[in-house]
């Protein structure tokens, strides 16, 4: 740095000086009584030269940054604005001192993408590194599965956001498990059929169930995502009832079935020798999932298990479909 040298003489008595500000020798000489001279030699700091230079930093995403050194007053306070990564004082003299800054022009850093494939969601997730200003407040959107964030200094913050697409498609997996299918009520007849004996019937009822049976069955597991909370999908869930009936002339006991609704069904005596003119009916009423109604469901698609739960800040959705027998 230039420096300048003044003398003056002047009125006075030498005395120890003491260095002002961007002086680097001040002396006084006594030259005769009452007159003395006084030497200062010292820098101009209202426009003092900067020393500059430049690195890339690793530690701040990879950023280039910008080396500024200059000759500053002993008694300058450091501040660090967002964009200067470091910066330090060293005294020169009492008066003087090196002020070093390193910073990233116009205060903005690089963006660090990185990648990886998230087996949860059979997608490619994105991980966008920022550093971002220490009060700044992140509203995460749609396609943002989680962030965190990690404290660098006072004024900057490390902010690593993990995206992946506002719309997450959905996938499939097959597993196989047993399954019980349930009785089925096909037919229900009732005849009188005449004895030997004159004016004297007796009752016969027939039925057509198909039995409950397990066998393994191949399942297929739909996997959904959202953004909010989804609605769990209904259970295909029958319900079997048991018919069963004591009548006067006969009884009927069928377990475990779905039924459709039968009205007025049994058998009419009319002038027999034993029953006389007994009215020997009675009515069923259908399960909540009716026979015919499953009968006719049979090769579709029913859901036998939902989940709805959370990963990270995703709702998923886990249905299982099985195709009816």
């Amino acid at each position: 740095m230039p420096e300048k040298l003044e003398a003056h003489t002047v009125n006075g008595t030498a005395a120890l000086p003491t260095l002002g500000s961007g002086e680097t020798v001040r002396r006084e000489q006594q030259q005769k009584v009452g007159i003395k001279t006084v030497s200062v030699q010292s820098r101009d700091l209202t426009t003092p030269p900067v020393i500059t230079g430049q690195k890339v930093d690793p530690q701040w995403n990879g950023a280039v940054l910008s080396l500024e050194q200059k000759i500053v007053p002993a008694s300058t306070v450091i501040t660090q604005p967002f964009g200067t990564t470091d910066a330090n004082l060293k005294p020169i003299d009492g008066t003087n001192a090196l002020q070093e800054t390193w910073k990233v022009p116009g205060a903005t850093f690089p963006t660090i993408v990185t990648r990886n494939f998230d087996a949860d969601l059979q997608q490619r997730v994105d991980t966008y590194q920022t550093i971002v200003p220490a009060q700044d407040l992140f509203t995460p959107v749609d396609g943002n599965i989680d962030y965190e964030e990690k404290v660098i200094d006072a004024v900057h913050t490390l902010r690593r956001v993990n995206s992946c697409g506002a719309a997450i498609p959905s996938f499939n997996t097959t597993t196989t498990q047993a399954y019980t299918f349930p009785g089925i009520l096909i037919s229900l007849s009732f005849a009188l059929v005449a004895l030997a004996a004159a004016n004297r019937k007796e009752p016969q009822w027939t039925s057509g169930v198909r039995p409950a049976f397990t066998v393994p069955v191949r399942v297929r597991n739909l996997t959904e995502f959202f953004w909010s909370q989804p609605a769990p999908i209904a259970l295909f869930a029958p319900v079997s009832t048991d018919i069963v009936f004591k009548g006067i002339s006969y009884s009927i006991n069928i377990g475990n079935v779905l039924t459709d609704t039968w009205s007025n069904i049994g058998v009419t005596y009319a002038g027999d020798t034993y029953y006389g003119n007994t009215v020997d009916r009675f009515s069923i009423t259908a399960t909540s999932f009716s026979a015919s109604a499953y009968t006719s469901s049979i090769g579709l698609e029913a859901v036998i298990a939902c989940v709805v739960d959370r990963y990270k800040r995703l709702w998923i959705r886990k249905t299982s479909y099985i195709n009816l027998q």
